[in-house]
């Protein structure tokens, strides 16, 4: 087998079992520099940590691939370190009917890739934007989670049937994707981004209290929150108390 294809040798390594030969090897690299892979060994190395060999499809195909998109800032690597703590949560997904307890089992992991241990996407965010987390670190919301985790699974499963000539699959409409004009394109999501409530976030440096207009939350008559810098500071604690502060806030602004 010659190929530069990760996605190809993915195949290989969940289809190894299937094929009758003790050895099979891929060709990578370049026509200079060629790279030989021993797949068999490549398979033999991995029955301990990983028990079912065809979740490392699923496991590529939700971590990125040429139809699913990848999560910004987690490399493979760092993801391969989730997988093999807990590769159970990604057993069903590309094997079976994708249902309820398929999803949430794999936002679970998708949580876990973040570092969180929270259950669902939506809570993971909420604890890390607590931390200070930046918006790009955070994961996505549940809502865009189960429609990649639908491409995931579609993916999944057209790689775990390779061998078959006639692939049973699930209407590709049901699975994160839309056809326009008879292209198809990824479903991202289908709700809003962020709640119109919370349309404007405001967070304030402050390291003196909060005292003044200098704070930005106090000037929106809005409290400080845990993003805030002013959260934790024990010598000069925040003075801010948010929307009973706005009349306060216009007279200063008046004189």
């Amino acid at each position: 087998m010659c190929s530069n294809d990760t996605d190809v040798l993915v195949l290989l390594i969940a289809h190894f079992d299937k094929m009758r030969c003790k050895q099979l090897w891929m060709r990578a690299g370049t026509s200079k520099k060629p790279k030989y892979i021993p797949v068999h060994t490549v398979r033999e190395s991995l029955k301990p940590v990983v028990p079912n060999i065809e979740t490392i499809l699923s496991f590529h195909a939700v971590t990125g691939c040429d139809t699913v998109s990848f999560f910004a800032g987690h490399s493979k690597k760092t993801a391969w370190k989730t997988f093999l703590a807990q590769p159970g949560l990604l057993d069903s997904l590309g094997s079976a009917e994708l249902n309820d307890t398929s999803i949430t089992s794999a936002e679970k992991f998708i949580c876990r890739v973040y570092g969180s241990d929270e259950e669902s996407c939506n809570r993971a965010r909420v604890t890390l934007f607590s931390k200070c987390r930046a918006s790009e670190a955070l994961p996505p919301t549940s809502d865009a989670a189960e429609f990649h985790i639908r491409r995931a699974h579609y993916q999944s499963l057209v790689w775990g049937q390779a061998h078959l000539a006639n692939p049973a699959l699930a209407p590709i409409e049901q699975m994160g994707w839309n056809i326009v004009n008879g292209i198809v394109e990824p479903k991202l999501m289908s709700r809003a981004p962020i709640p119109q409530s919370c349309a404007v976030m405001v967070s304030c440096g402050c390291k003196s209290g909060c005292k003044t207009n200098r704070c930005s939350c106090r000037t929106a008559g809005l409290p400080c929150t845990g993003v805030c810098k002013c959260e934790g500071n024990m010598d000069k604690p925040c003075q801010n108390m948010g929307i009973a502060n706005q009349e306060s806030n216009v007279r200063q602004v008046v004189e």
